[in-house]
């Protein structure tokens, strides 16, 4: 069976368990690609540069207007390692690469999960504000959502 790819836009120290617990869970399948925060960010102090118990590949980040959009060179992680059966990819509404990615795998007959909160941690969920809106389509268009909590899930399945 082929890896599992698992795409963000950086890797916090924090999240490193659960991902060395997925890679174990995964047999050793998964593969973790992911950039550096922008040179000013507040997130450089979160990323851990220690060895970790999954194979990780450096991708570039683009960052424009600060923090605010995203762009991620993904098809290094493609080059390198070959068709994953199964892409994790952030849900981030500031990548502004994520449609792509998700639209390159699926032609490629990959399966696409994505994993995050689907909503903003400054205001409340409205499906009449434009990012939730786009949070929702991009979840209708994968094959499955992996959710923080409960709350979210139930949330997100009202839509989906």
């Amino acid at each position: 069976m082929s890896h599992v790819l698992y795409l963000a836009r950086v890797i916090p120290a924090y999240r490193r368990p659960i991902l060395e617990r997925l890679n174990e869970r995964l047999d050793g399948r998964l593969v973790v690609g992911s950039g550096m925060p922008p040179a000013a960010s507040s997130l450089r102090t979160l990323i851990d540069h220690g060895i970790r118990g999954y194979r990780h590949i450096a991708l570039e980040n683009l960052w424009l207007h600060g923090e605010a959009l995203h762009a991620q060179l993904f098809r290094r992680a493609f080059r390198e390692y070959g068709m994953p059966c199964v892409l994790l990819a952030e849900e981030s509404p500031r990548s502004v690469t994520l449609p792509l990615l998700l639209r390159y795998a699926r032609k490629r007959g990959v399966r696409r999960l994505l994993w995050g909160h689907f909503s903003s941690n400054n205001r409340a969920f409205s499906q009449n504000h434009w990012a939730d809106r786009y949070r929702i389509a991009l979840a209708r268009s994968v094959d499955g959502c992996v959710c923080y909590t409960q709350s979210i899930a139930d949330m997100l399945r009202t839509y989906v």
